[in-house]
């Protein structure tokens, strides 16, 4: 479980110290999705753990025995996938989603974070295998869930890119 406290207050570090160049693009980026992205990252960090601790620094040159043995003895349940978004895909969207939650002082549900947990994960399947897991969501309907119940509410809003 992460620790909300935690995460609210390096957030605000974060923005306060750094905010100029995470906003100083031409999007408008909301703290939740910024805080989307670190959480997005950690669980890269925590694959490339695992991986360390079996002597790989990076899993570009990781054997497919031994990346089948990792996925098996680490994610259980789920299929052979070939990258970290893969992973992230099955194994950590809706814990990134309810971390989200928490983070925003529980504005709405937890499914209402989903387009941020997905972030960067929509690109990780081919067609063919978009076609054949089911999980994969509709990230319009996400938007639109994000933007209807969500969206300049909440504790996070506070620190909102404008």
């Amino acid at each position: 479980m992460i620790c909300t406290t935690y995460f609210s207050l390096f957030i605000a570090f974060f923005n306060c110290a750094t905010g100029k160049d995470l906003c100083n693009g031409s999007k408008k980026k909301d703290a939740i999705e910024i805080a989307g992205t670190f959480l997005h990252e950690f669980v890269h960090a925590r694959i490339f753990e695992h991986l360390y601790h079996l002597n790989y620094t990076t899993n570009l040159f990781v054997p497919s025995d031994v990346w089948k043995n990792f996925v098996q003895s680490n994610y259980p349940g789920l299929p052979i996938t070939e990258s970290h978004h893969q992973i992230m895909a099955q194994a950590f969207v809706n814990d990134i989603a309810s971390a989200l939650h928490e983070l925003n002082g529980g504005e709405g549900n937890p499914s209402d974070y989903l387009i941020f947990a997905w972030q960067g994960l929509e690109k990780a399947f081919t067609d063919e295998q978009k076609a054949k897991f089911k999980f994969i969501p509709d990230f319009e309907l996400l938007r639109n869930n994000y933007n209807q119940n969500v969206k300049d509410k909440g504790p996070l809003t506070d620190y909102n890119c404008d």
